[in-house]
């Protein structure tokens, strides 16, 4: 997938399960106008209808955020070796809690922090999967999309952010310049 790419489906109406083996990508939930991310994930990451019970149909998708290379897999056969394979179950079971936890503090930072707090956050949440690399490859667009918030006004927390020195912009992206900093206002809003 190129970046921006996207595969979407209406959980309740096509099943899938798609494994991330190399690049950033999110999964997300359309709703009221906006894409907010749900849960962001990179090589070895497992998304699909076989974590989600939806009574109705919810639209929910995933897009990259990197250049990308994922493998959509058969749901009903993940769903069988789920069942018949226990060490299978057990990592898919673990994967499921992780992903419920981190879905948990999204929701708590969207109800309780303001988006600077927000946008710091999501930016550290795209740091972390690449710890090795300074420079995000992110464009406003995206970060909006991730935060559920409008390009303006991210490009004026993004000022706030380079302002306070906490990172600088290149035409490539963002680059970390104080991840600390940056990390303490992203938990300000969760705590």
């Amino acid at each position: 997938l190129a970046p921006g790419e996207r595969l979407v489906a209406p959980l309740a109406e096509d099943r899938w399960v798609v494994l991330v083996t190399a690049g950033i990508v999110r999964l997300f939930i359309a709703m009221d106008g906006f894409e907010p991310t749900i849960l962001y994930g990179n090589a070895g990451s497992l998304f699909g209808s076989h974590a989600m019970v939806a009574p109705e149909p919810l639209l929910v998708g995933l897009q990259s955020v990197t250049p990308s290379i994922v493998l959509q897999l058969r749901a009903s056969r993940v769903e069988e070796l789920t069942g018949s394979n226990r060490a299978f179950g057990r990592a898919v079971s673990t994967d499921l809690q992780l992903q419920m936890q981190e879905l948990v503090r999204a929701f708590a930072a969207r109800s309780a922090a303001n988006l600077l707090q927000r946008l710091a956050r999501e930016i550290m949440r795209l740091s972390d999967l690449q710890p090795r690399d300074r420079l995000l490859s992110v464009t406003e667009q995206q970060l909006a999309d991730g935060v559920g918030s409008i390009r303006e006004s991210i490009g004026r927390s993004i000022g706030d952010l380079r302002r306070d020195g906490c990172i600088a912009t290149t035409r490539h992206g963002l680059l970390i310049l104080d991840k600390a900093t940056l990390r303490r206002v992203g938990e300000a809003g969760v705590e």
